[in-house]
């Protein structure tokens, strides 16, 4: 059986609230290698850096 837990992040714009969810979730390991990677490559082809 898998525990479920709901998270929800309130703020204004630029707050950081999508940054928060998407390091929680690194943190976690609960992104895929694959995932990781496509965020990889399409933050180095917009010029944003190390993911």
């Amino acid at each position: 059986m898998v525990d479920l837990l709901r998270f929800a992040a309130a703020g204004s714009v630029d707050d950081g609230k999508s940054t928060l969810i998407g390091r929680l979730l690194y943190d976690a390991k609960a992104i895929l290698a694959d995932q990781l990677e496509h965020v990889a490559a399409v933050s180095a082809r917009r010029g944003r850096g190390e993911v």
